[in-house]
């Protein structure tokens, strides 16, 4: 049996497993503890329940070539507090982490004023590109940055940052 993964994900909320094969099993699926604003699974179209973020859900049936699970998960906004010190914080937009570029380094974390609810802090974000802005700096996803005048995957020609100083409202 094989599945076959159909997505935009994080561009769009929802994810489609396509069952290439016949036969009874259990296809797990893991809940990030960020996804807070629901986790949906219809299967063949039919309501087949809702996962508990931060968990495991079990998606079991009798399959047959063709059908369709699809998992409904918006995205959302949320930030990884260090260990160290809470005060540290990374942002995340799902499964991306974010990042802001930087002209140079600095022995300092850059400060960052977010409220609890961090959507209420982003003041312009474009979906089709997860680009974005919060308190004044612009952000984008980790994995977009590209060095600077290098093709080779070398990081040393650019600089951005993925962890702030927060200060919050929570």
């Amino acid at each position: 049996v094989n599945v076959k993964l159909v997505t935009n994900y994080p561009y769009g909320d929802t994810i489609k497993l396509v069952i290439d094969g016949a036969g009874d099993f259990t296809v797990k699926t893991r809940v990030p503890a960020w996804a807070t604003n629901g986790y949906t699974v219809t299967v063949n179209g039919e309501a087949y329940g809702e996962g508990t973020p931060d968990s495991y859900m079990d998606i079991s049936g009798s399959w047959a070539k063709g059908d369709v699970i699809e998992i409904t998960m918006p995205v959302a906004w949320h930030y990884d507090k260090l260990n160290e010190d809470t005060n540290v914080r990374s942002l995340c937009y799902g499964p991306l982490v974010m990042a802001c570029p930087e002209t140079s380094a600095s022995a300092t974390l850059r400060p960052l004023s977010l409220e609890y609810d961090l959507k209420n802090s982003v003041t312009a974000f474009n979906r089709e590109t997860l680009e974005g802005t919060i308190d004044g700096i612009s952000f984008k996803p980790l994995t977009d940055y590209r060095p600077v005048g290098t093709s080779s995957g070398n990081v040393n020609g650019s600089r951005r940052s993925v962890y702030f100083d927060v200060t919050s409202n929570d």
